[in-house]
């Protein structure tokens, strides 16, 4: 089946699924694709006849894809990504740059010197070009494992057995105060101190997750005063008095203490947390990449090593 595929497939039916996946319709495929409906038709059945089997499915809302489909679909999502990526190559080659590195991270990840390191790295590789993107955890994951993200780096939660990892920091969280806090003057707090205070908790991440879920297991709904979609602005809030907030202790130390204000450890056992190097396993690395993943691999806070 495979040399029928490589002879019969294009990548005109392969965007097809995709905008079949997504608007659940042919005739919003087809217009997607500027193609006449009776044309995607005619893709879909060539392509089911290569396959041997049936891609799409009509249901009482429009067509969806059959598990066949969804196979076909995600390979298309990699393969577009490459084709993606071999443009931007191009362009690059174009202005002089020689490779382009997509390196996906959470946001606890650039509370360290990363920025600094990677403006050192790209000194050092001039002709470089570095896409950097601030994601959650799970969508650095599912970026590398479509093909979107060359390096990524990822907390411990997250790794995956297709994953290969490198430590890369550990740090710990704090509870971030107001001066005037009646805690400002301690340097470790549990957790069970924290209670009942008035929480502004950083938007969907995970430390905001682990946070409620910790408290939940001691029978506690937090008190939420405000949710935050970016470190400055927990801060700010925090400033005003309004709450205490949570963050990464040791690599938020200079943001915090530039802005007047504390954090306290929480010293409770899931309050550390590490960050990992990512690639996918099954890709061999370029000498640029294999270069950045090495120079980040060596920075302090060396983290213990895990079986993925």
């Amino acid at each position: 089946m495979g040399a029928k595929l490589y002879d019969r497939l294009s990548l005109k039916t392969l965007k097809l699924v995709l905008a079949i996946e997504k608007f659940g319709s042919l005739t919003q495929a087809a217009e997607e694709l500027h193609t006449a409906v009776s044309a995607a038709s005619r893709r879909i059945q060539f392509l089911e006849s290569s396959l041997g089997h049936q891609v799409i499915i009509r249901t009482g809302r429009g067509i969806s894809l059959t598990p066949f489909g969804r196979v076909v679909a995600n390979y298309a999502r990699r393969i577009a990504a490459d084709i993606d990526q071999l443009e931007d190559n191009v362009r690059d080659l174009a202005v002089g740059n020689t490779e382009k590195i997509r390196f996906a991270v959470p946001a606890p990840a650039l509370y360290h010197d990363l920025p600094e390191q990677l403006d050192k790295f790209l000194r050092n590789y001039p002709s470089v070009s570095l896409l950097l993107k601030e994601l959650k955890s799970q969508d650095v994951v599912d970026s590398l494992l479509g093909g979107q993200a060359d390096v990524g780096i990822i907390l411990s939660g997250h790794i995956a057995p297709s994953l290969e990892v490198l430590p890369y920091r550990r740090d710990r969280l704090s509870v971030v105060v107001n001066p005037s806090h009646p805690l400002a003057s301690r340097t470790s707090v549990k957790l069970d101190e924290l209670l009942e205070e008035n929480w502004v908790l950083p938007h969907e991440t995970a430390m905001g997750q682990t946070l409620l879920q910790e408290a939940a297991k001691r029978g506690v709904d937090l008190l939420r005063r405000a949710e935050s979609r970016s470190p400055a602005s927990s801060l700010r809030i925090v400033h005003s008095g309004l709450g205490v907030t949570i963050l990464p202790h040791d690599s938020s130390a200079a943001e915090i203490s530039m802005r007047g204000l504390v954090a306290i450890s929480i010293v409770d056992d899931w309050a550390q947390f590490d960050l990992w190097l990512a690639t996918l396993r099954s890709n061999t690395l370029s000498p640029s990449i294999s270069a950045l993943v090495k120079a980040l691999s060596e920075a302090d806070e060396p983290v213990d090593p895990v079986e993925p």
